[in-house]
């Protein structure tokens, strides 16, 4: 079990790196800036990661799997035949909880690293979501289309601040629909 002072100062690591990198860029930060800003020297961080990369890493990872477990509960709820406003009732808690994270998510956006882009561990989880959700095969365009949809949702809830009303996530729907008419014979 971890012990409650290096949970701490991983939370105070995390919190530096969140806000250095939304300040001043993922690419101008250094390890000496991060433990300077979380009142640590640069050993303890060292103790915690290898090096900044390895800290944006192991952030992006635990934001995917976060943004999983919503999309695993939707999916849990899916089967209760739900309307689509109660559906988004229900995800509520979990929306918010992600809007919190608001701050990390925008820093983590910007962040490349070897092992790739949090859109990328993101586009992971949705396409996986997709394939378990919809009852049919789907072909990888339509996978392609909602794993980007449901990114770029999250990526505007995100930048904006703002969780989109059911109605508001309808009528996007509807005007999606509307750009490509189905031809009735």
């Amino acid at each position: 079990m971890t012990d409650l002072r290096t949970k701490r100062t991983d939370r105070a690591i995390q919190q530096a790196f969140i806000q250095l990198v939304n300040q001043e860029g993922f690419q101008h930060v250094t390890v000496t800036d991060i433990a300077t800003e979380a009142m640590i020297n640069r050993q303890t961080f060292y103790k915690h990661y290898v090096d900044k990369y390895a800290l944006a890493e192991t952030m992006i990872k635990a934001f995917a799997d976060e943004y999983a477990k919503a999309l695993e509960k939707r999916l849990t709820i899916n089967h209760a035949n739900l309307s689509f406003e109660d559906l988004f009732t229900q995800l509520s808690p979990e929306l918010q909880e992600l809007l919190g994270e608001r701050e990390r998510v925008i820093a983590l956006l910007t962040i490349q690293t070897n092992t790739g882009t949090l859109e990328q561990a993101l586009w992971k989880v949705a396409s996986s979501y997709f394939k378990k959700i919809i009852p049919r095969e789907i072909s990888p365009l339509e996978q392609t289309v909602l794993s980007s949809l449901s990114i770029s949702v999250l990526t505007y809830v995100m930048h904006h601040n703002h969780v989109l009303r059911p109605e508001e996530i309808h009528e996007i729907l509807v005007d999606i629909l509307t750009l490509f008419p189905m031809k009735t014979h």
